[in-house]
């Protein structure tokens, strides 16, 4: 349907403004999923490292407190200067991963890839830490070992599956190497008197099957956790997912809401258009919006209302119905997505819109009543960008700008017949001012007697 609504007088001002996003929307501020994912797997690991710092001051002040207890109320022979070293050890590189923690966590935008560093630096010192402590409390025989089962379910709790795995093995490593260097005396065993009736770290069958069930269960409590946390950040991408998309839907039903209450509280076509395309915008999160009209002829698809595009794009020339496949097609009464432009020849000015830095570009008719009136755009910088719920909330919004439009043309048409009914009325008092004055003027001239006297019937007919 071809339309001229006379609106080209303002519109190379209005069009081309290109305001800031400065005032938008609760809703335009939504983060993405994946940013939302990263931003919370960030939060989560500062939170992590924080509560493994707390449990160092617990296990550094644990290890002084069962040195004194073990070596000097139960009078057990333990190396007490070794672990008192070991328990200061701790508390003291502790206090350096404290500083180092509150040091990036009060940086602004860190980077997540340094967490992550200090987070393995923090099991691989703990884990020195540990093997140390298991070698000056009986090694093979320590009643220490079941500790590191704790520690690396917290480790894999903590870090992702790979690394895990990977610090299983470094855990089996340290463990089966401090077995066998003390079995094979290159380091000096260590015992703790009156704990064991007997040694043990030289019995083969003693170490061959410690050594075993150490490494079996290393590997199975590291599967079993990296799988339940697995599992758990599943569930917790999926909800940062859904909330996503519910705030997002949330923010696309207030834009649905704010242009019909738009659409009927004014009837100035071109505020309407112009807050249309920039909640458009806004409420979708994409680079720009255009709405277009067909023009008189039906031939040409003439810019309304631009919200987001270069002045640049904007001037690259004439949209001809004929020459735009996409136009056709859309005008035709179908939706439609374009996932990336860079493969896709439907488009008239495909280079400038690559120039732009357009990658994707989702398309609705505007409906009338006796047809399409023009179309709605939408463009976005990333490919792949538009779902069919995009279309369909553009689908929706292209329906109210459609009312607007014929909203604006009956009230268009109403003020010009109004204006013609003016003109008639004062055409018609113009033409009947001289033609009346001259009957009053006769008519005051035969009742002044001016004519000769009149009969009293006559006269009183003409008084009248």
């Amino acid at each position: 349907m071809a339309l001229n609504l006379d609106l080209q007088y303002n519109h190379n001002q209005r069009c081309t403004r290109q305001e800031p996003i400065t005032t938008m929307n609760a809703q335009s501020h939504l983060e993405q999923p994946s940013h939302l994912g990263s931003v919370l797997t960030e939060r989560q690991l500062g939170v992590s490292q924080g509560w493994l710092i707390r449990l160092r001051w617990i296990a550094g002040a644990g290890v002084l407190f069962a040195t004194w207890i073990a070596g000097g109320v139960l009078k057990f022979g333990l190396r007490v200067g070794p672990l008192t070293a070991i328990g200061i050890a701790i508390l003291a590189y502790n206090t350096l991963f404290h500083w180092r923690w509150r040091q990036l966590y009060a940086t602004p935008n860190r980077p997540i890839t340094r967490t992550c560093h200090m987070e393995r630096v923090q099991i691989l010192a703990d884990w020195i830490a540990m093997t140390l402590l298991i070698h000056f409390t009986g090694g093979i025989e320590s009643p220490v070992i079941p500790f590191f089962f704790l520690h690396l379910a917290l480790a894999s709790i903590l870090i992702l599956a790979r690394v895990a795995y990977i610090l299983a093995a470094v855990a089996s490593i340290l463990m089966s190497a401090l077995a066998l260097l003390e079995y094979f005396e290159v380091l000096p065993h260590v015992a703790i008197s009156g704990y064991l009736s007997a040694p043990e770290y030289q019995n083969p069958a003693y170490v061959a099957g410690t050594l075993f069930f150490f490494v079996s269960a290393v590997f199975a409590i590291t599967f079993l956790t990296t799988r339940t946390t697995a599992r758990l950040r599943q569930r917790e991408a999926e909800v940062v997912q859904l909330s996503s998309e519910m705030q997002r839907s949330y923010g696309q039903l207030q834009t649905l809401y704010a242009s019909a209450q738009a659409v009927s509280s004014t009837l100035d076509l071109q505020e309407v258009l112009d807050r249309l395309t920039r909640e458009v915008t806004q409420a979708m999160q994409v680079k720009a919006c255009a709405l277009r009209l067909l023009d008189k002829t039906g031939a040409r698809l003439e810019a309304i209302s631009v919200y987001g595009l270069s002045q640049e794009y904007q001037e690259k020339g004439e949209l001809l119905v004929d020459q735009s496949p996409l136009d056709r097609t859309v005008l035709s009464g179908k939706t439609v997505i374009i996932d990336d432009v860079r493969s896709d020849n439907r488009l008239q000015y495909h280079q400038a819109v690559l120039a732009e830095g357009i990658r994707a570009i989702l398309t609705a008719p505007v409906p009338g009543r006796a047809g399409p009136l023009g179309l709605i755009r939408v463009y976005c910088d990333r490919v792949h960008r538009f779902t069919a719920d995009d279309a369909a909330f553009l689908s929706a919004i292209a329906a109210q700008g459609g009312i607007a439009i014929e909203n604006a043309i009956a009230y268009r048409t109403l003020q010009s017949l109004d204006e013609a009914k003016r003109k008639f009325v004062l055409m018609v008092t113009h033409e009947l001012r001289s033609p009346v004055g001259v009957v009053r003027s006769l008519l005051r001239t035969l009742t002044g007697g001016y004519a000769g006297p009149l009969p009293e019937l006559q006269q009183d007919m003409l008084n009248r």
